[in-house]
C-alpha cells in the first residue's frame, strides 16, 4: 500500500526535474510550496517538508514555556508540539478561529507542527524566481526568499533543524 508521503515525494520529484544538464540549467528548478497565512501576511514552506495538515482542534498550553511554544496536541496518539512562527517572524498576535490549521513538519516522521491562521493552496514556481534576503534581520532568519508577489518562502530544513523547534523530554 503506498502512502500519501511517497506520493507526494514522488510528485516533487517529477515537478523538480530539470531538462538537460542541471549545471547549465538552475532556474528550471521548480518548488512546490503550501501557502498559508500568519497575521495577514503570505507566507509558504516547501511540501517535501510537510507530513500533513490538521485543523487546530483539542491543544493544551504548556505553562512556562517559552512564547514560540503554543501548545502540545495529540496526532494519532502521539504528542505533538505545536509552534507559533508570528514571535520568531516579527509579527503581532493572531487570534484564534475555526480557519486555524497545524502545518505538521518532518521529513521520516511528524517532528513539530506550525500554527496558521489559514491555510490556501499548494502552487508551484521556478525557485531561481526567490529573491534573497540576505543581510536581514533574525526576523528573516527562517525565510529563504520572497517571491515577486510579496510570498515570504520558509526554509523548512532550517525549522527542522533548529533546536528551538525541539522539546527536551529529558531523555
Amino acid at each position: 500500500m503506498i502512502d500519501k508521503r511517497t506520493i507526494l515525494d514522488e510528485r516533487a520529484r517529477r515537478l523538480a526535474v530539470v531538462i538537460g544538464d542541471a549545471s547549465t540549467a538552475p532556474s528550471a528548478v521548480v518548488l512546490e510550496v503550501a501557502t498559508f497565512t500568519l497575521s495577514g501576511e503570505q507566507y509558504a514552506i516547501e511540501t517535501r517538508y510537510i507530513r500533513e495538515i490538521i485543523p487546530l482542534a483539542d491543544f493544551t498550553p504548556v505553562p512556562h514555556s517559552p512564547s514560540i511554544l503554543f501548545g502540545v496536541a495529540n496526532l494519532n496518539g502521539d504528542v505533538l508540539a505545536v509552534f507559533d512562527l508570528r514571535p520568531l517572524l516579527g509579527l503581532g498576535l493572531g487570534s484564534i478561529s475555526d480557519l486555524c490549521r497545524v502545518i505538521v513538519l518532518g521529513t521520516e516522521r511528524a517532528e513539530f507542527g506550525v500554527l496558521a491562521d489559514a491555510v490556501h493552496e499548494v502552487t508551484t514556481f521556478p525557485a531561481a524566481t526567490l529573491f534573497d534576503l540576505a543581510g536581514g534581520t533574525d526576523q528573516h532568519r527562517y525565510v529563504r526568499g520572497v517571491t515577486t508577489d510579496a510570498l515570504a518562502v520558509l526554509d523548512g530544513q532550517l525549522m527542522l533543524n533548529d533546536t528551538r523547534f525541539s522539546i527536551d523530554d529529558g531523555r
